[in-house]
């Protein structure tokens, strides 16, 4: 049963974390749902040392909407500063492109992110927190960053649980997560992709932003199959009784 509890946490997870509508300046309506499924991933499968080891009695570890006292000039005075400053952040971007780089078959990179406060409640282990912030899926590659008061760093992280994992080495401060998904199947090189009407090819492996309001399509389909799951595994177990 606990078994069954963890996959409709990460499935409700999913649907919220991934059902985000991917904006430059996200509504309030948005950030809450997506500070709730990161929440949900948290509660669902739990934090660990920096070894790997659940953690008993471990620190109380939150998702929380950016407060105010966060914006400035450095970080961004506004959400949508903050979203543009990490983009145009070359730490950031080389992260991306080496987590794009592991995805196969790729014909373009897009890349859909969020900024949440993340808060610790009690003493951080010898060698840091993994934290889960996210529902893992197939065809994926993932980007954390937090920001330490002056730059971005890109944490260390890991797929568990069905949940992707960061590592905190020390403080929690405003997080950057991004997800890559990738669409269309590889296409020819110079020597037999497509020309357009000036000659050039357009098999361009050039990344693509999502555009302001575009939501993933996967929350849906993420629903169904978590009830699906549910469903198979409500059946066994009355089976097996």
């Amino acid at each position: 049963m606990k078994k069954i509890t963890k996959m409709l946490a990460l499935g409700m997870a999913a649907a919220l974390v991934f059902g985000m509508t991917v904006s430059a300046a996200e509504s309030k309506d948005t950030i809450d749902a997506v500070v709730e499924g990161v929440n949900t991933v948290i509660s669902g499968v739990g934090v660990q040392d920096s070894q790997g080891n659940v953690i008993e009695n471990a620190p109380k570890v939150e998702a929380t909407v950016l407060p105010e006292s966060v914006y400035n000039d450095a970080f961004g005075n506004n959400y949508e500063e903050a979203i543009q400053k990490v983009d145009d952040n070359e730490t950031i971007n080389a992260a991306l492109d080496a987590a794009f780089a592991t995805l196969k078959n790729t014909t373009e990179k897009n890349v859909y992110r969020d900024i949440i406060d993340i808060t610790v409640d009690g003493q951080i282990p010898a060698g840091g927190l993994y934290v889960p912030v996210l529902p893992s899926a197939d065809g994926e590659a993932y980007v954390i960053a937090h920001w330490n008061g002056t730059a971005w760093e890109v944490l260390q992280t890991k797929v568990e649980n069905g949940a992707v994992y960061a590592l905190f080495p020390q403080g929690f401060s405003p997080v950057y997560i991004s997800i890559l998904t990738v669409t269309g199947e590889e296409l020819p090189g110079n020597n037999g992709g497509d020309n357009d009407n000036n000659g050039n090819d357009s098999g361009s492996t050039a990344p693509e932003s999502p555009k302001t309001g575009e939501t993933l399509p996967a929350a849906g389909i993420l629903a169904v199959i978590c009830l699906a799951a549910a469903a198979v595994c409500a059946k066994k177990v009355r089976y097996n009784r």
